[in-house]
């Protein structure tokens, strides 16, 4: 087994673990949320949970504070005592299985999946009697890899190399409910079944095959137990993905999420099957302990608050639909928030797209041949989940050589969508281009208004926010194109106050072709994507300024220094002061054509850890710099924006103040290299974040960069439009 670099530096001696696993190589070493971090610091966007496991992300307070407490009190003192927290989470778990009002299970805790599914296979036995214990699984589930969990899983490759495995275990087809009745013996007693079939590769089950294998198994007189192991606790739309079809199980079994990542398992069972136990009749030395069922009753209760049934099936819609645009994908299967994204024939292989997503910071799986498995937290933001479709389409971008492939359909789901798709594609931040996109989009800003994309169309302009650049600019690029610019201010429109973001900009769509717009809040560019999206308008959505991100600038900005200096990869540029909006987007956009960066901000006004892993994952080389001239020594350009941007102007006294000794003047230019150039975008408050020496000086360029807001716009709607 290969060593793997450890957080030292040193490598991490992996020979005294049995090769039992083939793992990726990164170290993780803490995860927050959605977000795991390795021992670099680099951040992943985790779309697996630990194969759903943490529903509620990583190291939720809830869960960590029950742990914390009851680590204080007790830990363990076997199934030989009581202890007060078992009795609570059998109620629990019996509520979300039979109903709060009808108490009609036990529960017997384990310590992980494939022991809960041994004490059903006991049970069955139990109850049914030693001439009745044979069971009758599906080819392609899984139920552990314990002997007996490995005799009832229904995949050869990993029953074959441990034969010969305990009898007793028929398989038949899933979905097939004549093999179920012909292979009905007087010695089977029960059926065994996954409600979705997560280690083949997600596989539903056909419509109503659930409810017959309920008759069936009622007709027979046998039992039904269902391994909820993956599925249960929500994840699938529902507590446990059997309730889909409304029926009701004999025996349920349920692990994975249970404790969010703290080991812990369960087998419920009706109450006249369990009470077929006896004591000594199964047993476990660390099974329903105090430690584990603190962990268990505190997911449970945030489970319940966030209404994780009803959460999964939205954000598993949304996963879905932004999933089916992507290049390479045939078709999702799965409910909730486990999904299958099946891979075309002719896309790459799913494991080599599993591990070039870890590799962009994508956490997922390839359970089977062709299939990916996502199985993110319940926790999840809709912004998460765009940030990892929007990974995944680069992936698949990138390695989908077939031009026959259907291209993707919709920016906002996939970063890096193809623009000359018939669907819309969106600008809210620079890197919802790819890196080659944004270079065309460069290309086209030098190559003008040649092909007349806005010809007899309009373009609508909505400003919460005045900006005589920003207008200027866009009506005149629209103009260049042949287009009509329709320029709106904020009060005009009354977004949510006299409509909602949604209506306006589905009214806007009616008449325009694209849409531009310079919002107070980044959310409100989301809402119009999402509903000219969901309205299936072909109408681009650009973002002129938002308080998080002004990506238009960014290109203009790229633009200049590419026309003053032909090559970028190589070149140093400083960042001095506020890391605001207008910084981030031309960081992402540094980051994406091999320029480095050095940021240089008073404590607290910099770049958090989150942006930084973003912009690494980009192949950014981002520098943090405690002073100006650290920052500025040997540069090739220096950067600032104002102090005070929109939104700030209740601050703008405490900023000013925090400011005092960041300018940008002659002084700061003097360590620079002697060619040094100097961009700002627009207003400058000479005096503060620069010189009024400096902003007329020869090493500036903010009058190229005014003007090049133009010729970017031009650029960015050619590619946009399909121009």
């Amino acid at each position: 087994m290969s060593p793997i670099p450890s957080e030292e530096g040193a490598d991490l001696d992996l020979s005294f673990l049995m090769p039992t696993y083939s793992p990726a190589p990164v170290r993780f070493v803490r995860g927050k949320g959605s977000w795991l971090y390795d021992d670099s610091g680099r951040r992943y966007l985790d779309f697996l949970s630990g194969i759903a496991v943490t529903s509620l992300g990583h190291c939720h307070p809830k869960v960590v504070a029950a742990l914390r407490d009851q680590a204080g009190k007790l830990w363990h003192v076997s199934n030989l005592f009581h202890n007060e927290l078992a009795p609570r989470l059998a109620r629990e778990l019996d509520s979300l299985i039979a109903g709060p009002l009808t108490p009609l299970g036990r529960v017997f805790f384990a310590n992980s999946g494939a022991e809960a599914n041994e004490a059903a296979f006991k049970l069955v036995r139990r109850h049914m009697g030693p001439e009745r214990g044979g069971i009758i699984a599906m080819e392609g589930g899984f139920h552990g890899r314990t002997l007996g969990a490995l005799a009832a899983t229904g995949q050869a490759s990993k029953r074959e190399p441990f034969q010969p495995l305990p009898g007793g275990f028929t398989h038949v087809p899933y979905g097939d409910i004549e093999a179920l009745r012909q292979a009905l013996q007087p010695t089977v007693g029960a059926v065994m079944l996954e409600p979705i079939l997560g280690e083949a590769g997600v596989i539903d089950p056909p419509d109503g095959y659930l409810a017959e294998v309920r008759r069936f198994c009622d007709e027979a007189g046998i039992l039904l137990v269902v391994d909820e192991v993956q599925t249960g606790l929500g994840r699938t739309g529902t507590w446990f993905a059997y309730q889909h079809e409304g029926i009701f199980p004999d025996l349920v079994t349920v692990a994975k999420p249970l404790g969010s990542g703290f080991p812990i398992a369960a087998c419920w069972a009706r109450r006249e099957v369990a009470d077929s136990f006896r004591p000594g009749d199964h047993g476990t030395t660390f099974g329903g302990q105090p430690l584990a069922c603190s962990a268990a009753l505190a997911t449970l209760e945030v489970l319940r608050d966030i209404d994780a049934p009803a959460r999964a099936r939205a954000l598993g819609q949304k996963l879905r639909g932004m999933l089916g645009c992507l290049r390479g994908v045939q078709q999702t299967r799965g409910r909730g928030l486990l999904v299958g994204v099946v891979l075309n024939e002719d896309a790459p292989p799913a494991a080599e797209v599993a591990r070039a997503a870890l590799e962009a910071g994508l956490v997922l799986n390839a359970p089977a041949p062709g299939v990916l498995r996502l199985a993110p937290p319940l926790s999840a933001t809709e912004e998460e989940l765009e940030i990892g479709v929007g990974i995944l389409g680069k992936v698949l971008e990138r390695r989908s050589a077939s031009p026959g492939m259907r291209a993707s359909a919709c920016t906002r789901c996939v970063k890096g969508a193809s623009a000359s798709s018939g669907a819309a594609r969106h600008l809210l931040e620079v890197d919802d281009l790819s890196p080659e996109e944004l270079f065309r989009v460069l290309d086209l800003a030098d190559e003008g208004p040649t092909q007349m994309v806005l010809e007899g169309r309009g373009m609508a302009l909505l400003f919460e926010h005045p900006s005589a650049r920003t207008r200027n600019a866009c009506e005149m690029a629209v103009f260049e194109l042949g287009g009509h610019p329709l320029s709106m201010r904020g009060e005009e429109v009354g977004l949510d106050v006299r409509e909602s973001a949604e209506d306006v900009a589905r009214t806007l769509a009616c008449y325009h072709a694209a849409l531009g717009a310079r919002v107070r809040q980044h959310r409100t560019l989301e809402r119009f994507c999402a509903a000219i999206d969901k309205a299936g308008l072909a109408v681009p959505v650009v973002n002129l300024l938002s308080d998080q991100s002004h990506p238009t600038q960014a290109l203009a900005d790229l633009l200049v220094l590419r026309r003053r200096w032909g090559e970028l990869a190589g070149r140093r540029v400083a960042w001095i002061g506020d890391a605001s909006n207008v910084c981030r987007s031309f960081v992402l956009g540094a980051s994406m054509v091999g320029l480095e960066v050095s940021v240089a901000s008073p404590t607290g006004y910099g770049l958090d850890e989150d942006f930084l892993a973003r912009a690494s994952r980009l192949g950014g080389r981002v520098r943090l710099c405690a002073r100006p001239q650290d920052a500025a020594s040997g540069a090739d350009a220096l950067a600032t924006d104002v102090w005070a941007s929109m939104g700030q102007e209740d601050e703008a006294a405490r900023r000013r103040e925090a400011f005092v000794g960041w300018t940008v003047d002659e002084e700061l230019v003097q360590m620079a290299r002697p060619e040094a150039l100097v961009l700002h975008c627009l207003p400058a408050h000479r005096g503060e974040e620069i010189s009024a020496e400096v902003l007329e000086s020869s090493h500036s360029v903010v009058w190229e960069q005014a003007r090049a807001r133009k010729d970017a716009m031009v650029g960015l709607l050619r590619f946009l439009l399909g121009g």
